[in-house]
């Protein structure tokens, strides 16, 4: 390994490292209220050694919402999810929801605080880019099932695929929101399970797109 090519990974690394430092902290104090000291303390830097990975927390927050996507992506992808009838495939990618939730929670919140709040970046930066990318795959996917389920003659031929992916995106992530202040309650007093919950919801999605 050459000098120059060590030094980009010392580099990544270090960005990384400033990552997981700035989730903890994000994580334990909220964006709002989490200072670049913070950071700086949590990652054992300086605030100044932060600068020259990242503009401000924004930019940090962003970064840690990517790498969300990211993973969640890959959990989507995986092999196996995309075998089997179309019910199976559309309740695997609802249970990979729910996976994604319960595994990476930080993950979750950063992604669904970008969604709500968005976070301020120029159209032009690499961030940007990049997610404006992953959330093109992420939107294929679920265009691609609905439109799949349409060809096997499950799924209502007059929906149209983009606002069917885009509305029960919305619907998925609120009740993935919600759950967990609410699962015990719901537990207790209704006792379903996290995956009896799933299907529910997966029952109720098919009055609305699927075929008498």
């Amino acid at each position: 390994m050459g000098v120059l090519e060590r030094k980009e990974r010392e580099k990544e690394q270090r960005r990384q490292d400033i990552l997981d430092a700035a989730l903890t902290v994000f994580a334990r104090k909220g964006m709002d209220q989490a200072t670049m000291d913070d950071v700086a303390e949590a990652a054992e830097l300086s605030k100044a050694t932060l600068y020259l990975y990242f503009s401000g927390k924004e930019e940090m927050y962003f970064a840690l919402h990517l790498r969300g996507q990211e993973i969640f992506y890959r959990m989507v992808a995986r092999p196996g999810k995309t075998v089997g009838s179309f019910n199976e495939k559309f309740l695997a990618y609802l249970n990979t929801l729910v996976a994604f939730q319960q595994k990476y929670p930080d993950y979750f919140e950063a992604s669904f605080h970008f969604l709500t709040r968005g976070i301020s970046l120029e159209k032009n930066h690499v961030l940007v880019k990049q997610h404006n990318e992953n959330n093109r795959l992420f939107m294929n996917l679920w265009i691609a099932l609905i439109q799949e389920g349409k060809g096997v003659g499950i799924i209502r031929e007059e929906l149209d695929e983009v606002t069917a992916a885009i509305v029960f995106w919305m619907q998925f992530t609120g009740f993935l929101k919600i759950y967990p202040a609410l699962k015990n309650n719901i537990k207790k007093q209704y006792g379903f399970s996290n995956q009896e919950l799933v299907q529910k919801f997966f029952d109720l999605i098919q009055f609305g797109l699927f075929k008498k």
